[in-house]
């Protein structure tokens, strides 16, 4: 290690996916921050510190990469890669969804146990359009049925 005044100089150095090409300055907490070429051919700025413990390996192409393999390695994803019928959108809007989560077997109602009252909710456009509680099952997945058609036949003409 090659020390600059009380910094060691990374320049040159590999780090996962990143070749260190310069220093920039310090950062807020003091730590040195370093301009980095990843292998994909990006440039980063980053920490010393968080190079030297592993924390940054990419310029993030890593992680897009890892993600789609996982996505890719699930059987039901590949089945449905490119089957538009699965994810029909109209005006950047889910009209359907699924949730493997969903324990009451209604998408869009759910059990809240602190309240210990079920809960509709309907998103539209990353809004929620309703999130009311009700005491009854039965009530509960009537309002949410009526929400969708109300906001779903709009965005369908």
């Amino acid at each position: 290690m090659v020390y600059v005044g009380k910094r060691i100089d990374l320049t040159g150095n590999r780090y996962s996916r990143l070749m260190v090409v310069s220093f920039v300055g310090n950062s807020k907490n003091g730590n040195a921050r370093w301009l980095c070429e990843c292998d994909c051919g990006r440039f980063i700025e980053t920490d010393g510190y968080r190079l030297r413990t592993g924390r940054v390996r990419s310029c993030g192409c890593l992680r897009r990469e890892k993600s789609r393999d996982r996505l890719l390695g699930f059987a039901a994803t590949k089945q449905n890669i490119g089957v538009a019928d699965n994810l029909p959108i109209h005006n950047g809007t889910v009209l359907r969804l699924t949730d493997k989560n969903n324990q009451s077997g209604v998408i869009g109602v759910s059990w809240d146990k602190q309240s210990q009252k079920w809960v509709a909710r309907l998103m539209v456009r990353g809004k929620y359009v309703i999130n009311r509680k009700f005491h009854n099952f039965n009530q509960a997945v009537s309002f949410r049925h009526q929400a969708e058609l109300q906001f779903r036949d709009p965005l369908l003409r």
